[in-house]
């Protein structure tokens, strides 16, 4: 994908959990689209959960956390909303929705 291969040159470095280059894409009116590059090696993660990549709020993560929250938007938003915050953990090119309570 071209767009993938941009914007990993664009972004030269990475910016989750360490090794990773986390890359969102514009897919519509209240959709993100998330890609996932493992650093050392190139690979593009191919299984991330689903409902990571359905409609949402905002996607946020850092480069010194295997932790991902989609709809991140809705963590500062104190209006009934929606989007409810749902969380993620990166380990060993895997990518599991968690809960925490």
């Amino acid at each position: 994908m071209k767009f993938i291969t941009d914007e990993i040159k664009k972004t030269n470095k990475t910016n989750l959990a360490g090794n990773y280059t986390g890359i969102t894409n514009n897919c519509g009116l209240g959709c993100l689209s998330l890609f996932i590059i493992n650093r050392e090696t190139g690979q593009i993660l191919e299984d991330l959960p689903q409902e990571l990549n359905e409609e949402n709020n905002g996607i946020e993560f850092r480069r010194d956390s295997k932790l991902i929250i989609k709809n991140s938007n809705s963590l500062n938003n104190h209006t009934d909303s929606i989007f409810k915050p749902e969380y993620f953990l990166i380990e060993n090119n895997i990518v599991k929705k968690i809960n925490i309570i």
